[in-house]
């Protein structure tokens, strides 16, 4: 999946061009700027977080019409098309997700993204809308290189038969994708949310999709996939007989120790608890540098003292 287009393109060229990837052909009549106040109107929040949108592009619809490849999959919308309370809804739910992208000036946390995918869903009454996000990074060695998020809602009918509109429920969102060296496994979930060859409607899409971002889905695989690295090395790694001679157990339990470490880590990381910068190899080989010649020049510059703990001891 190539997303170096985020790094170079316009931001409505670089999200057509991801959708393409994934099997998509979108719809939108425009490729220009919206104005986000006026968009969200009174979903609009004057705070930090919405006032860090830059520009906002409406990439298209999602619906029946993007699986034909003549007639109706020309059809083009227009933002004032999608958003009109008369727009296509059958009587057994949504037939179509309506996409939105935004630039951000700065890299949101997952409330904040959280907060922006509803303010979205509030504006459209007749389906489900998901967001793309682009942002810069704030690791040194990264640079330049843009960061993506994909963020999509359930939603529910309220319960009240009295309430218009609807519930917006739990937000699903696949986060900061680096668009230069995109990790592994965020490389395997683009690749699986690419349209299978059998799939040809919305409905047969949308469930793939739920499929393939459903948390327990992804937990399951998560957890499969460090146990079958637990079992690949178990044979291979080796720790110090200080304490445990039997060589299974004290590979076994150390190897365990040393997985929770490691994803205790990544979890405090991934809470901002800790700086982000100390988890980048770059800047930390900076660091270990400086240290390093600090080091060696106050030792070499430091003047010869003859120690006591060197000499015999005199006490009797």
């Amino acid at each position: 999946m190539d997303l170096s287009l985020f790094n170079t393109a316009n931001l409505f060229e670089a999200s057509t061009h991801l959708f393409q990837q994934l099997g998509i052909k979108l719809n939108s009549n425009t490729a220009e700027a919206l104005p986000t106040k006026k968009l969200l109107s009174g979903f609009y929040k004057d705070n930090d977080t919405f006032n860090s949108i830059i520009n906002t592009y409406f990439i298209g619809i999602i619906d029946d019409s993007v699986f034909q490849t003549t007639g109706k999959g020309d059809v083009k919308y227009s933002i004032h098309e999608v958003l009109h309370p008369d727009f296509h809804q059958d009587d057994n739910g949504y037939n179509g997700l309506m996409i939105f992208a935004f630039e951000l000036t700065r890299k949101p946390t997952r409330t904040e993204i959280s907060e922006l995918t509803r303010a979205f869903n509030r504006i459209s009454q007749k389906m489900p809308v998901a967001l793309l996000l682009k942002y810069p990074s704030v690791l040194p060695s990264e640079g330049n290189e843009a960061l993506i998020s994909l963020a999509i809602s359930e939603r529910f009918k309220y319960l009240q038969h009295w309430r218009q509109g609807e519930k917006v429920g739990k937000i699903i969102i696949l986060k900061d994708i680096a668009t230069y060296h995109t990790h592994a496994g965020h490389q395997r979930i683009l690749l699986d949310l690419v349209k299978p060859s059998g799939v040809t409607n919305f409905k047969q899409l949308h469930a793939h999709w739920l499929q393939v971002l459903d948390v327990n889905v992804l937990n399951k695989k998560f957890f499969k996939e460090i146990a079958n690295w637990y079992f690949w090395a178990k044979d291979k790694v080796q720790f110090p007989d200080d304490i445990e001679k039997n060589e299974q157990v004290r590979n076994a339990t150390n190897l365990i120790r040393l997985i929770t470490r490691i994803i205790f880590i990544w979890f405090i990381k991934e809470k901002n608890l800790v700086p982000a910068a100390l988890f980048d190899k770059k800047y930390l080989s900076t660091i270990l540098k400086d240290f390093m010649q600090t080091k060696t020049l106050t030792i070499i510059t430091r003047p010869y003292c003859k120690t006591s703990f060197l000499e015999p001891s005199t006490k009797k």
